[in-house]
């Protein structure tokens, strides 16, 4: 689906007669690739296999995502060691312990998300490199064979740029409403509020599901599956696919230990977060 979406995008370039379908089949790729980093993030879980490959459309690698997703992200949700956490800064601060952030940080931050691609492209195939004094790693350079496509199509360099740039940057938007809601509203735990020694508790206290209903192909194909987040990290090898059917379980376990689960819906969610920047709430425990 993703590699017709790019193609319809290619042929549909009219340089003489531009019009807006090339456009409109680029943000069903921005909405694809959510699918294949969904498909990259469950399989970044398992043993080696071929599915985890399917990161290298994202401008993400799989590489990457197994030491800052697998082993940071996964083992210190919500706190200092938590890679996911630290690379928004000094964008934006989410940890009950560090500075307060400005009244305009939420533009700053929808700016940057925007940019991802290109950001994490200059920063991990070209500047890291530089600076430990080593060769890149060329999975990053995947994505653009997607600019040479296009290029192809219709020999304009710039045209092909600008439709490369508004299918990825709008793919960073879409992806960052979608993973905030996972760990950064402001109601869950983070570094700074009492410490929670029980793993499985303090797992429960810094992550949240959004829209629970959402399952399965749709989840997988609109969210990447990170809607259903709870399970996942209690259980971060277990198919995304049978993700949905541990919820009742969670919810019994949760009722009979006095912990919550906390869930939401995605507009909640987004207003939450958006509070959580202005204004930091003391963490309530639940026992």
């Amino acid at each position: 689906m993703l590699l017709s979406s790019y193609a319809l995008a290619g042929l549909s370039i009219d340089t003489l007669n531009p019009g807006y379908a090339p456009y409109l089949y680029g943000a069903c790729s921005a909405v694809l690739l959510l699918g294949m980093i969904g498909v990259g993030h469950n399989f970044v879980h398992h043993k080696q296999n071929f599915f985890r490959f399917f990161f290298l459309a994202t401008g993400f690698t799989h590489n990457e995502w197994q030491i800052m997703h697998t082993l940071s992200h996964h083992i210190y949700p919500n706190m200092e060691l938590d890679y996911e956490t630290a690379a928004m800064e000094p964008v934006a601060y989410f940890l009950r312990n560090q500075p307060e952030n400005k009244f305009y940080t939420e533009i700053i931050l929808n700016l940057v998300v925007v940019i991802i691609y290109p950001l994490n492209f200059l920063m991990k195939f070209l500047v890291t490199p530089l600076i430990k004094k080593q060769l890149p790693d060329f999975w990053y350079l995947v994505p653009t064979l997607v600019f040479f496509y296009f290029y192809a199509c219709c020999g304009d360099w710039f045209y092909s740029l600008k439709l490369f740039l508004f299918i990825y940057c709008l793919f960073g938007l879409f992806l960052s409403r979608i993973l905030l809601c996972g760990h950064r509203v402001q109601y869950l735990w983070s570094e700074g509020a009492e410490r929670i020694e029980d793993f499985g508790e303090h797992t429960m206290a810094s992550t949240g599901d959004t829209d629970t209903w959402i399952t399965g192909f749709l989840s997988l194909l609109l969210l990447g599956g990170f809607n259903i987040h709870t399970p996942h990290h209690l259980f971060p090898t277990a198919d995304h696919a049978a993700l949905y059917k541990m919820l009742p379980i969670v919810d019994r376990v949760c009722t009979r230990m006095g912990i919550k689960h906390y869930t939401s819906n995605r507009f909640a969610c987004y207003a939450s977060f958006s509070k959580g920047l202005r204004t930091r709430i003391p963490f309530v425990r639940k026992n």
